[in-house]
């Protein structure tokens, strides 16, 4: 019996010992698999975390999409301050993460080959200023068209346009006589278009894009034109503050000038033509009131810029080649014609190209979208960050 004892008290220690063993040895296995496990659960949920944001990102992108082709409010918004970001109003949040949009109108594209004339004798940029353009006195002839972002207003009598007129939110035409346009019927448009042609100050600023070219004038504080018959040095010239000619018979040939202040033409006879392609006169000034005057006739040659300010054409019975592109334009007097020079631009296509910068979590998508006029929109990019 003692043996019997012994020999189930040795079983029993060695049945502890081998218990002791498997139960060590499976705490060594089983430590590393849940180790395992739960880092996996914790790379899953972040895979999760990370799709939610990726797809509520994705989902921004095209609502900006959407916005931009369906809002033709919030697409004139995005034209009207170019370069600038937008917010987007996103309706409701996705998969509880609500992603901050932006858009912005990145810039207009000519596309295609060959090249057109200019039929723009008159352009007016304004969404908001009263009479964006405005046409009184009597006997005014318009050989070109004229475009307002804005309004279109005709007083006085036997004004006529030999072109396109086209406006955004109204025309309104009293006294007798006119032919607005002289055959056809003026058009309204539902939203404002850029400037067919425009260019950017900074470009012409010491510095700038233009100001290494070999013909590049500086001119500091007001510049004057007082003598008769003065020839203007080939060139860009810059100046400073005010650009004014007070004298008659002035050439400028291959000159553009850009002015920081007004542009004030008092004389006739003046005979232009440009330096930069298509541009004879621009200006930056911001008013409400005339930035540019032509006070009598001549010939500019190309293009009047003033994208921030009122063109102002005076005076009677002169001719005035050109074309004016401002925030506003006005014709005043009588008898005035007003004549568009020779003027090509690119041929092609003319597209607007907008960004759409959609973030959620640490998940940004970038998309760039292009329209071209008469056809849908086109993805030119659409990548992730």
């Amino acid at each position: 019996m003692r043996r019997l004892r012994q020999f189930l008290a040795d079983q029993g220690a060695e049945s502890l010992s081998f218990a002791l063993v498997t139960l060590a040895l499976g705490m060594l296995l089983i430590l590393p698999l849940l180790a395992t496990v739960g880092v996996s659960l914790r790379v899953t949920k972040s895979a999760e975390a990370l799709l939610r944001s990726q797809y509520a990102s994705d989902a921004g992108a095209e609502y900006g999409l959407w916005k931009i082709a369906n809002d033709p409010l919030f697409q004139q918004t995005l034209i009207a301050n170019e370069g600038t970001p937008q917010s987007v109003s996103m309706p409701q949040s996705i998969n509880g993460e609500t992603p901050s949009v932006r858009a912005v109108y990145v810039a207009t594209e000519v596309t295609g080959g060959g090249s057109s004339t200019f039929e723009w004798a008159i352009w007016a940029g304004s969404e908001t200023q009263n009479n964006t353009v405005n046409i009184s006195g009597s006997g005014h002839r318009i050989y070109g068209g004229v475009h307002s972002n804005h309004k279109i207003r005709v007083a006085g009598s036997w004004h006529y346009v030999y072109g396109p007129v086209r406006y955004v939110t109204s025309l309104s035409i009293s006294g007798s006589g006119h032919r607005i346009p002289y055959t056809g019927e003026p058009e309204q448009i539902d939203i404002p278009q850029p400037f067919p042609l425009s260019w950017d100050m900074a470009d012409f600023e010491p510095g700038g894009l233009y100001s290494t070219d070999p013909n590049y004038h500086y001119h500091s504080g007001n510049w004057n034109i007082d003598r008769n018959g003065e020839v203007i040095e080939e060139g860009i010239h810059y100046v400073t503050a005010r650009f004014r000619i007070r004298a008659r018979n002035v050439v400028g040939h291959n000159v553009t000038i850009v002015a920081r202040n007004i542009i004030d033409i008092q004389e006739p006879d003046y005979s232009f033509s440009p330096y930069i392609p298509n541009l004879t006169f621009f200006t930056d000034r911001s008013a409400s009131s005339n930035v540019v005057t032509f006070s009598a006739g001549g010939d500019t040659g190309g293009i009047t810029y003033a994208p921030q300010g009122r063109i102002s054409l005076q005076d009677s019975a002169g001719t005035i080649y050109g074309a004016f592109l401002g925030n506003a334009v006005q014709i005043q007097d009588s008898g005035r014609t007003i004549r568009i020079p020779d003027i090509t631009i690119p041929g092609g296509q003319t597209c607007g190209v907008y960004d759409i910068e959609s973030s959620s979590g640490d998940i940004t998508t970038t998309v760039r979208v292009r329209r071209c006029e008469g056809e849908d929109w086109e993805v030119l990019a659409w990548y992730l960050e």
